[in-house]
């Protein structure tokens, strides 16, 4: 009983206006529109989008002048969703760079100096930022698809990315002031000391936990963490989560409680790696795709469907079957026909789930990650996931990345006990040879560590041959 009204007071008061002082309004009541919009029929749907699409292009064409040259004086229709690709083009990552104080709304010129003076890390909140008349936060990308993105928000994106978080979490029963572990960009150090640590698990009945660089004494002191937590769900970098996961497979003694769900993010959770999540937690898994310039953008429901948030985002297929992501809200730096570099589509498609949300498809990554053989075959990044949960690879080989070389030859580098490499090089190059063709040379590194990327993401595949002709 206690329990239950303290996961109250947490869901409907403390996290709430705790958050408010980060500017992130609204949450609880965005995460309800959201729980209720979901299941409107599609026609509601896209007015509802075709509304907001509106508003933003407004607000844009109005206050940014890099869309104010683009529009001119922006006049509303009821088809203009259709319409936008025929109002404007996409917006790429080189032209956010090129283009960034022209892509901000004018009236936070004034902010720039400010969010750029703070010794924050990208995205850290402002505290008390909901009192400035126009509060900045400076935020970067990963840079998983070229230069890291520079660019502002005040929390509004945030905001809807905690609602979204919410609506996931409540698709697999878990109510909002639920007990969660985060595995973030956090040393143990700050873990078992830090005051921050201490409020979160009282305001937001949140504990904090490191998710990046582990090591056997990481995933140690993860575990006992949760054995004191006893979390509900746990959200947390992918590659972070599958480590974990071999962690507690290896030694199944050192977790006493299990989560009711797993939600990852920051990358893709591939096929072979969710087998192996699923195995070690034997509970539900979900990932969450977005991006940091829009936030949180889908996920998938617990039906298996990738859903899009139709009430925060819009997605277009352009005609190289790019994803194009537009956020419905406006904000400081508006993100309008967005070059993901994602392929994909957002389909109308019923799901069992009863959900009336797009569902993406064809999913196959990104473009850099698409690969040509010598011989002209498409390998997809599915491929190397479809390799790897083989049943003499799945739980032998404890990280691979796949290096496209300039040559078009294949660089295979993998953390494998040498026990394992004799069998384990007989299993690839018969796979390989039979995808790739002869003419692919193959080879094999073994590695102590894989780095990840400055913002923590595992890099699957690096496709040299596409850098080198960029």
């Amino acid at each position: 009983m206690f329990k239950k009204l303290h996961e109250t007071v947490i869901a409907n008061l403390l996290f709430p206006l705790s958050q408010n002082v980060y500017n992130r309004r609204g949450i609880i009541s965005e995460y309800r529109r959201y729980l209720s919009a979901e299941h409107s029929s599609r026609g509601t749907l896209k007015a509802v989008q075709n509304e907001q699409i509106c508003r933003v292009l407004s607000h844009a064409s109005r206050w940014v002048p890099y869309y104010g040259k683009l529009l001119g004086k922006f006049k509303k229709s009821a088809d203009t969703i259709d319409q936008l690709p025929h109002l404007l083009p996409p917006l790429s990552r080189e032209a956010v760079i090129e283009h960034k104080y022209d892509l901000l709304d004018n009236r936070y010129l004034g902010s720039i100096s400010e969010a750029d003076r703070f010794a924050r890390g990208p995205g850290e909140p402002l505290p008390f930022s909901s009192f400035k008349s126009y509060p900045l936060v400076r935020n970067t990308s990963s840079g998983s698809t070229g230069t890291p993105v520079v660019f502002y928000e005040d929390g509004v994106v945030s905001a809807t990315s905690w609602a979204n978080e919410l609506r996931v979490k409540r698709w697999f029963g878990i109510e909002p002031g639920s007990r969660e572990s985060r595995l973030v960009r956090v040393t143990p150090e700050y873990v078992l000391k830090s005051r921050v640590n201490t409020w979160r698990k009282r305001l937001w009945n949140q504990q904090v936990l490191p998710g990046v660089n582990l090591t056997q004494r990481e995933y140690k002191i993860i575990a006992e963490q949760w054995n004191l937590f006893n979390p509900r769900a746990v959200w947390g970098f992918s590659s972070a989560v599958v480590g974990l996961a071999r962690y507690i497979l290896e030694n199944p003694k050192e977790l006493q409680c299990r989560p009711q769900l797993i939600i990852t993010w920051a990358a893709p959770l591939y096929i072979h790696e969710k087998a192996i999540v699923e195995e070690a937690f034997k509970t539900s898994v979900t990932n969450i795709y977005g991006m940091r310039e829009v936030g949180h953008i889908g996920a998938f429901c617990p039906e298996g469907s990738l859903h899009l948030f139709g009430e925060s985002h819009y997605l277009e297929t352009d005609e190289n079957g790019e994803l194009l992501v537009t956020y419905l809200k406006p904000s400081p730096m508006p993100f309008i026909r967005y070059r993901t570099g994602d392929l994909g589509e957002a389909v109308y498609e019923k799901c069992p789930c009863g959900r009336n949300l797009l569902v993406i498809k064809n999913f196959v990554g990104r473009t850099g990650e698409i690969f040509y053989t010598k011989e002209g075959n498409m390998i997809s990044p599915n491929f190397w996931c479809r390799t790897f949960m083989n049943a003499d690879l799945a739980l032998k080989v404890k990280r691979f990345q796949v290096v496209y070389t300039k040559d078009k030859d294949l660089r295979l580098k993998m953390i494998l006990d040498p026990q394992f490499r004799a069998d384990t090089e007989t299993v690839l190059t018969k796979l390989i040879h039979k995808n790739f063709g002869n003419t692919t040379k193959l080879f094999f590194d073994y590695v102590d560590t894989i780095s990840p990327q400055l913002s923590g993401k595992y890099q699957m595949v690096v496709n040299e041959s596409v850098q080198q002709s960029t």
